[in-house]
């Protein structure tokens, strides 16, 4: 999937979006990555794919402070 415009996706695109980036199965699944791989991913989500730091805490369950340090 390629995303390159700036729009919000919806909670729907973005949780295909963290699943195919991730390789996981539920979005919920990255909380259970080792501290480095999910910090990548993390990073990842944000700077490539312009997720909002509060979409992600909403759609994979992990603190949005951790969301934020990645």
């Amino acid at each position: 999937m390629d995303i390159k415009d700036k729009r919000q996706l919806s909670d729907a695109e973005a949780t295909d979006l963290i699943k195919n980036v991730c390789k996981v199965i539920n979005v919920s699944d990255i909380k259970n990555l080792d501290k480095t791989t999910r910090n990548e991913y993390l990073r990842q989500l944000k700077k490539e794919y312009h997720l909002s730091i509060r979409q992600i805490e909403r759609l994979t369950g992990i603190n949005r402070g951790v969301v934020l340090n990645a």
